[in-house]
Protein backbone atom coordinates (compact mmCIF):
# COMPACT_ATOMS: atom_id res chain seq x y z
CA UNK A 1 0.00 0.00 0.00
CA UNK A 2 2.78 2.54 0.74
CA UNK A 3 4.23 1.61 -2.62
CA UNK A 4 1.11 2.37 -4.15
CA UNK A 5 0.60 6.22 -2.45
CA UNK A 6 4.21 6.92 -3.39
CA UNK A 7 3.79 6.17 -6.88
CA UNK A 8 0.68 7.81 -6.74
CA UNK A 9 1.12 10.79 -5.46
CA UNK A 10 4.64 11.11 -5.57
CA UNK A 11 5.14 10.43 -1.44
CA UNK A 12 9.02 10.30 -0.41
CA UNK A 13 9.12 7.35 1.96
CA UNK A 14 10.72 8.97 5.16
CA UNK A 15 11.25 5.59 7.07
CA UNK A 16 9.85 2.26 7.80
CA UNK A 17 9.22 -0.03 10.93
CA UNK A 18 7.64 -3.36 10.89
CA UNK A 19 4.15 -2.34 12.52
CA UNK A 20 4.30 1.66 10.15
CA UNK A 21 5.57 3.49 7.14
CA UNK A 22 5.44 7.27 7.14
CA UNK A 23 5.73 8.90 3.63
CA UNK A 24 6.24 12.56 3.12
CA UNK A 25 5.76 15.47 0.91
CA UNK A 26 6.41 19.23 1.16
CA UNK A 27 2.52 19.63 2.84
CA UNK A 28 1.79 16.18 3.90
CA UNK A 29 2.54 13.14 6.10
CA UNK A 30 0.59 10.21 5.41
CA UNK A 31 1.60 7.37 8.01
CA UNK A 32 0.26 3.62 6.81
CA UNK A 33 -0.47 1.56 9.70
CA UNK A 34 -0.07 -2.33 9.83
CA UNK A 35 -3.57 -3.52 10.56
CA UNK A 36 -2.87 -6.29 14.13
CA UNK A 37 -2.94 -10.05 12.89
CA UNK A 38 -6.07 -10.50 14.84
CA UNK A 39 -7.91 -7.78 13.21
CA UNK A 40 -6.05 -9.45 9.92
CA UNK A 41 -7.34 -12.70 10.03
CA UNK A 42 -11.18 -11.67 9.71
CA UNK A 43 -10.02 -9.73 6.60
CA UNK A 44 -11.08 -11.24 3.05
CA UNK A 45 -8.84 -10.62 0.44
CA UNK A 46 -9.62 -10.83 -3.01
CA UNK A 47 -7.56 -11.17 -6.20
CA UNK A 48 -7.85 -8.46 -7.37
CA UNK A 49 -8.32 -6.28 -4.38
CA UNK A 50 -11.85 -4.71 -3.88
CA UNK A 51 -11.83 -0.82 -4.02
CA UNK A 52 -12.51 -0.25 -0.32
CA UNK A 53 -15.35 2.87 -0.54
CA UNK A 54 -16.74 2.57 2.96
CA UNK A 55 -13.49 3.80 4.93
CA UNK A 56 -14.17 7.32 6.87
CA UNK A 57 -11.49 9.04 5.44
CA UNK A 58 -10.77 10.12 1.89
CA UNK A 59 -7.41 10.81 0.42
CA UNK A 60 -6.99 13.54 -2.02
CA UNK A 61 -3.63 14.96 -3.19
CA UNK A 62 -2.68 17.18 -5.75
CA UNK A 63 -1.08 15.97 -9.01
CA UNK A 64 0.33 17.46 -11.83
CA UNK A 65 -1.81 15.53 -14.04
CA UNK A 66 -4.98 13.47 -13.13
CA UNK A 67 -4.61 11.16 -16.41
CA UNK A 68 -1.03 10.32 -15.46
CA UNK A 69 -2.42 9.55 -12.35
CA UNK A 70 -4.79 7.46 -13.04
CA UNK A 71 -2.04 5.57 -15.09
CA UNK A 72 -0.24 5.06 -12.40
CA UNK A 73 -2.90 3.92 -9.81
CA UNK A 74 -4.11 1.27 -12.44
CA UNK A 75 -0.47 0.08 -13.21
CA UNK A 76 -0.35 -0.42 -8.84
CA UNK A 77 -3.67 -2.27 -9.39
CA UNK A 78 -5.45 1.26 -7.64
CA UNK A 79 -8.78 2.76 -9.20
CA UNK A 80 -9.48 6.35 -9.05
CA UNK A 81 -13.02 8.19 -9.60
CA UNK A 82 -13.69 9.66 -12.97
CA UNK A 83 -13.72 12.84 -13.16
CA UNK A 84 -17.43 13.31 -13.83
CA UNK A 85 -17.74 11.42 -10.31
CA UNK A 86 -15.64 14.47 -8.54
Amino acid sequence: MAAFYAALAGLANCHAKSDHVVLLSPGFQLVIVRIPAPLAATIALTNPPSRRTDTPIKLAFFVNSNEAARERGGAWGGTLNAPDSL
